[in-house]
């Protein structure tokens, strides 16, 4: 995954934080950041990406999310371009 797709990637993982668990954004931004600086240049980097954006905001949020539910519009913002 090149950087840019990382950023979409990233960028998304904080729109799930702010549309499904109330996050403002700052607190979104910071809490992607951290979740980030974790996560990158360890070597399954890569792998990492395989999880879906919202499975990663759930886990940052330690909240559980109705995917049946939350899925239509997660679906939507897939198709926005994230």
């Amino acid at each position: 995954m090149n950087e840019k797709e990382k950023e979409q990637y990233w960028k998304l993982v904080e729109t799930c934080l702010t549309q499904f668990f109330q996050y403002n954004e700052a607190d979104a931004i910071k809490a992607s950041l951290d979740l980030r600086k974790q996560v990158g240049g360890k070597p399954a980097d890569d792998i990492f990406y395989h999880a879906e954006p919202l499975d990663i905001a759930c886990d940052i949020a330690q909240a559980e999310i109705d995917r049946e539910v939350a899925w239509p519009e997660y679906t939507k913002l897939l198709e926005k371009g994230f």
